[in-house]
């Protein structure tokens, strides 16, 4: 048996066939016109022809596979094959379901992009020896996905599983979906690189300043940890500051659902244990309501990288 995910991002379409124990045997990718005039259209017909080149190389048909499993960077409505809304695509209710099967005539699952790494990392990553988990995803923005006695919880309309959208700082930063101090806004790596600069600022001697070559715009996350691995003061009043507040958000979450596991991906999550998960699991572990409590929750990191979203969207029916 063999499946096939696609997981649309911002930028890019990125296309697997995937075996039965979750090996990506084979893969595409395509870069994603955004400014398309029928991007609906045009998205479904370059989801169609990722499918077909993909089974066409491995001398395989439709015949061969159950499905195509999308994943969507923001909410969808897989009973009825909609693709809700997206931040940084033209997307509102596109039927994508009806689009991509008037081009290939084959059953089609969607999924939350966060989700479907969700999905992924519990199947046959981090997340694969336990029955509940919850992957949050450290990148541009903030997500996650909730895996709840073996399932994929997404709330009764589908949408759920937002935990970037928490409040964690009332008052604070908008956020980009209306609300002030949501988790995303501080835990992101967006997040990240914002306190930095606010606090290069403050110290014109900062390694900061050197490694981003003077510049405010080339400030990275990874910079941030670099220059916390060479003791620069400023770097490490950052991330105690991050760590301060992505713990929260992991607390928040935990004490919510208690899953087995709390599972960190996204590109902050490649920093060094001694930088990040070290001081997440020593400020996380014995605060929530569980610290007299057995069996209590883990913090680790993914195993998948940017696999888990394309794995994840191919055992979207499986």
């Amino acid at each position: 048996m063999y499946y096939l995910g696609i997981d649309i991002g911002g930028t890019g379409l990125k296309a697997g066939l995937v075996d039965e124990a979750g090996t990506i045997i084979a893969r595409k990718s395509v870069p994603v016109d955004a400014k398309h005039p029928d991007f609906d259209h045009y998205l479904a017909e370059e989801l169609a022809s990722l499918t077909k080149q993909l089974l066409f190389e491995n001398d395989l048909s439709v015949n061969d596979i159950p499905y195509v499993g999308i994943g969507v960077p923001g909410p969808c409505d897989d009973k009825n094959g909609l693709f809700l809304f997206a931040p940084n695509l033209p997307v509102r209710n596109m039927e994508l379901r009806r689009l991509f099967q008037e081009q290939l005539d084959i059953p089609v699952r969607l999924g939350n992009d966060a989700n479907c790494a969700a999905l992924g990392e519990y199947r046959v990553g981090a997340g694969k020896q336990y029955s509940s988990m919850v992957l949050i995803t450290l990148g541009t923005g903030v997500g996650t996905g909730i895996i709840l006695d073996g399932k994929m919880w997404t709330g009764c309309n589908g949408v759920g599983a937002e935990g970037g959208h928490m409040v964690v700082r009332p008052g604070g930063l908008e956020c980009g979906c209306g609300r002030k101090g949501c988790f995303e806004v501080y835990a992101s790596a967006s997040g990240l690189i914002r306190m930095a600069v606010e606090q290069m600022r403050n110290d014109k001697d900062s390694l900061l300043w050197s490694l981003a070559d003077g510049a405010e715009e080339n400030v990275t996350g990874r910079i941030v940890f670099r220059a916390a691995e060479e003791k620069d003061p400023t770097a490490e009043k950052v991330l105690d500051e991050y760590i301060d507040v992505l713990s929260e958000g992991c607390l928040d979450i935990i004490n919510l659902l208690q899953p087995e596991v709390v599972v960190l991906g996204g590109g902050i999550s490649g920093a060094s244990d001694a930088l990040l998960l070290e001081p997440l699991r020593e400020r996380t572990y014995g605060r929530d309501m569980a610290k007299y409590s057995l069996p209590k929750t883990t913090i680790v990191k993914a195993e998948l990288g940017n696999d888990a979203g394309i794995i994840g969207a191919a055992f979207l029916g499986a």
